[in-house]
């Protein structure tokens, strides 16, 4: 790490895009793939493919990884080391907040438990690594593109509402490959989620120049955030909209160098989006994978921009972003609506 990083390592701040498999250490994860090694294919290197360190042809490639990854949590002590490793890392670089994406689908299926069982495991291995770490975590579930199907989203929603007490779930995603055709019930989910749940709802949308991806995910999905969206720089109509209703992209600087999503830095829509004045916020997305943290991209947006003043006001609108703030005004949106509905229900027994 330089000085410069160092500089930003000091500098507090919140990460609303990681991945928990790409954010435990390499370390971590080579320990941990130990006893399944022998299921990993042939040709897997432990040692050498668990990172990405130079720009890849495509997101294709850069999801090697998760060709070992994928096997990961087999036991719920499994997923423990996972979050603590994770959140250890990120404290490190003096994260103070932090909303982790896992799919509860891959640890339902691995482990062999009900779906319920496995967002119970997520949100008590991120509560227990929380305090334990000291830094406030919250957990984002993350739906992939491929695989989708009506039964597993009506599975889904069924285990929210079982664990939707917890204030530790926050929101959702969808993720995986933008070509992959997606279901009329994912839209339904995400109204869902928002309007029923109380959740935030954040799209992988226009990260390799599908911009009709980021319209879908805000006018079908009710997205609140977008994840990268750099197709929003080639449409001034669609970067006014988001400006309009707020809407927050998170911006991966380094992973967007390393998939190729940006030939050039240099060329980084991240400018446009300063010039037009559309939301955004600076993220790690896989920090393990892509050998490098949130002050890493701090450094990245530096040297694009030159622009200081955004650096410093990035914690705060970190923490604007955030989920947790859904959550918490949804639920005293509810509580509020619910008090309503129960005095006029006294009135009309009155009356």
């Amino acid at each position: 790490m330089n000085t410069e990083n160092n500089v930003f390592c000091h500098l507090p701040k919140a990460d609303l895009h990681v991945h928990l498999n790409g954010a435990i250490t390499t370390s971590t994860a080579i320990q941990l793939l130990g006893p399944v090694a022998a299921q990993l294919p042939e040709w897997f290197n432990l040692d050498n493919d668990l990172q990405i360190n130079a720009p890849v042809n495509g997101l294709q490639e850069y999801f090697k990884p998760w060709y070992a990854l994928k096997k990961l949590p087999y036991s719920k002590e499994c997923l423990y080391s996972m979050v603590e490793s994770a959140l250890i890392s990120l404290a490190d670089d003096n994260v103070h907040y932090v909303e982790l994406r896992n799919s509860p689908f891959n640890i339902s299926e691995i482990n062999q438990i009900p779906l319920e069982k496995s967002l119970e495991w997520l949100i008590e291995a991120i509560e227990t690594a929380s305090v334990k770490v000291g830094i406030d975590a919250k957990l984002i579930l993350s739906l992939s593109r491929y695989g989708l199907s009506e039964e597993k989203i009506k599975k889904l929603s069924k285990a929210i509402q079982y664990v939707n007490f917890s204030s530790t779930l926050v929101g959702v995603d969808l993720s995986g490959n933008e070509d992959s055709p997606v279901i009329p019930d994912v839209e339904k989910f995400f109204k869902k989620a928002k309007e029923e749940f109380g959740l935030g709802i954040t799209v992988h949308a226009g990260e390799t120049g599908k911009i009709q991806n980021i319209w879908w995910a805000i006018n079908e999905c009710g997205a609140d955030r977008i994840a990268h969206g750099l197709a929003a720089a080639e449409s001034m109509t669609l970067m006014n909209e988001i400006v309009e209703r707020k809407i927050c992209l998170e911006i991966c600087l380094c992973s967007n160098y390393l998939t190729r999503s940006i030939q050039k830095m240099k060329d980084h829509p991240i400018v446009e989006f300063i010039k037009q004045g559309v939301p955004f916020v600076l993220c790690s997305d896989n920090p393990s994978i892509n050998n490098n943290n949130l002050s890493d991209n701090y450094t990245m947006f530096r040297s694009i921009t030159g622009n200081d003043d955004c650096i410093d006001k990035m914690y705060e609108n970190q923490n604007s972003y955030s989920f947790k703030n859904i959550k918490l005004i949804s639920k005293l949106n509810r509580k509020t609506h619910n008090k309503a509905n129960s005095a006029d229900a006294k009135s009309s027994a009155a009356d």
